[in-house]
């Protein structure tokens, strides 16, 4: 009966992979356990899983070397993560993916698809549209001899935006020539359930146990099915395929990881290894960066109980997107410091007055950056730092960077800062934007043309000093090097003559955001003062 009542002109079935036929349930829920017992965080179970759940399937949309950079913002509504610090944060999602990944290696399909899919075939054209990659899907789909049965496969590498937006389905549907009204549309999750029923697909969740029933009933789904198998029952002309479902769907990982509590033993934790960072430790980067990096490095690989060739393969997916990789680097120096300094640029962003000093600062360091140094001093940094991460790099990486030149370094890295910046609430990265909005003047033409000439002047004048060092770096590399050395050494010497401890001191740093709002409020009433009486005259 059930049968009869749908749409008889129905020609493809559209899949999701992953929670649908990839029984991919048993990997999230032990990552999930695991990590809230690694972490010790009392959080409800099941609400974690669907957090968990959720946040992934984001992660999966995005491209892979933009996750870092992405990360901030996406962590921010994981409640489970309430309470930790971002560096906190990213290494538990880390830590918990890493375990979806490893656990997943024990996944397989859900019982009765190849039975469903074999009878599926002959009649409808099928499809799978995935936020997963298109490289881990096809080789999953090959492993479990399902490829077979499909025309087409979009991932998240096809298509310019990901689900909930509708473009993998129109695509599927363009390439079959069929409306939308002709295809079914199977997901596992909320997100699943928007394109399908934007374009007016027949749309059908199923209910794995990933996220509540109740999320995926507020999507207004034709039909909610507790198995993929299920949909037998409502395609007329295909029979029913018996499984028990409840065992599938309560199947277990068998070969867990050994976890345990911070009560019962003390973990390595990047996120402290970070904050132990000591005054001494930066005096020391400061007399030889490359040696330092390579000692933290070594220390780092040996706490974390990993080797450099797992490193190096993790850094694989960075291969022809280097300028991510940078990015990246700029990002979490800025959020490291943030983080070393007590969250002093986070609280400088949240009054006016400390905000303009910082977009100012940002501003003219990048202007001072790009237009007084030659390109060749930066070169030589980027030389440097590879050297010094040489073997966690993947070959072709290494190659890629030497590629690059220094100006391009740097860009990059002051990107992934300036990304990091507006994470931490700064809205505007551009002194021109921060001044056009704090005084409203976006439609005033004179001020734009002011600015503009400003900027003119500073850049030729500093352009004019950047001359002599320019000089000398085309006409002597070698005289810059010594040059470097020598400003290494100086710095070194200097260093022990210096008392850093006020870097330890949190409660001063955080007063400094205080002090610069107060004279930024002193300054705008005296000014505000100053028109009351210019009007009164």
């Amino acid at each position: 009966e059930e049968a009869d009542n749908l749409n008889s002109d129905i020609k493809a079935i559209i899949f999701d992979w992953d929670g649908c036929l990839f029984n991919n349930v048993a990997a999230m829920k032990a990552a999930t356990e695991d990590t809230l017992k690694r972490y010790a965080i009392d959080y409800d179970h099941e609400e974690a899983l669907a957090e968990a759940t959720r946040l992934i399937e984001d992660l999966r949309s995005h491209r892979f070397t933009r996750l870092i950079l992405n990360s901030y913002k996406m962590l921010e509504d994981v409640k489970f993560l309430e309470g930790f610090e971002f560096l906190k944060r990213l290494e538990i999602v880390f830590n918990a993916y890493t375990l979806y990944k490893e656990y997943s290696k024990q996944s397989r399909l859900f019982e009765g698809v190849i039975e469903l899919l074999e009878k599926l075939s002959i009649k409808y054209k099928l499809a799978i549209l995935t936020s997963g990659s298109r490289v881990d899907t096809s080789e999953l789909m090959r492993e479990h001899k399902v490829d077979r049965f499909f025309s087409k496969l979009v991932s998240a590498d096809d298509v310019e935006k990901t689900k909930p937006d509708p473009e993998g389905i129109e695509q599927i549907l363009a390439e079959f020539n069929l409306l939308p009204s002709q295809a079914i549309y199977l997901g596992d999750l909320p997100l699943d359930m928007k394109p399908g029923k934007f374009l007016g697909c027949n749309t059908y969740a199923v209910s794995t146990g990933l996220v509540p029933v109740e999320d995926l009933r507020n999507e207004n789904p034709d039909k909610i099915f507790r198995h993929v198998t299920e949909l037998a029952n409502v395609l007329p002309g295909i029979e029913r395929i018996d499984i028990d479902i409840e065992a599938d769907l309560t199947r277990e990982i068998e070969d867990r990881k050994k976890i345990v509590s911070p009560e019962e033993k003390e973990e390595f934790s990047i996120s402290e290894f970070v904050k132990e960072i000591t005054v001494e430790d930066f005096k020391e980067f400061l007399r030889n960066p490359y040696v330092f990096i390579r000692e933290k490095i070594s220390e780092l690989l040996e706490k974390q109980e990993t080797s450099s060739e797992s490193i190096k393969d993790s850094l694989s997916i960075f291969e022809g997107f280097e300028h991510d990789l940078l990015q990246s680097l700029g990002y979490l120096v800025l959020h490291i410091a943030n983080s070393r300094l007590g969250n002093i640029i986070e609280k400088m962003v949240e009054s006016d007055g400390t905000a303009a000093f910082l977009t100012l600062g940002f501003d003219i360091l990048k202007v001072n950056i790009l237009t007084l140094y030659p390109g060749d001093l930066f070169e030589l940094f980027l030389n440097a730092l590879v050297s010094s991460v040489r073997d966690l790099l993947p070959d072709k990486v290494v190659l890629n960077l030497n590629e690059f030149s220094g100006i391009v370094f740097i860009e990059d890295i002051l990107e992934g800062i300036r990304i990091a910046l507006m994470d931490l609430g700064l809205t505007k990265t551009s002194f021109k934007e921060f001044l056009t909005a704090r005084l409203d003047l976006e439609e005033n033409k004179g001020f734009n043309t002011l600015y503009e000439i400003v900027m003119i002047v500073v850049k030729l004048t500093l352009a004019a000093f950047s001359i002599p060092m320019k000089v000398i770096v085309k006409r002597s590399l070698p005289i810059l090097t010594d040059t470097l050395e020598v400003t290494r050494e100086t710095i070194s010497s200097t260093l022990d003559t210096v008392d850093f401890s006020v870097f330890d001191d949190k409660e001063g740093l955080n007063s400094i955001s205080d002090l610069i709002s107060e004279v930024f409020d002193k300054f705008q009433g005296k000014k505000e003062e100053s028109k009351s009486d210019n009007a009164t005259e």
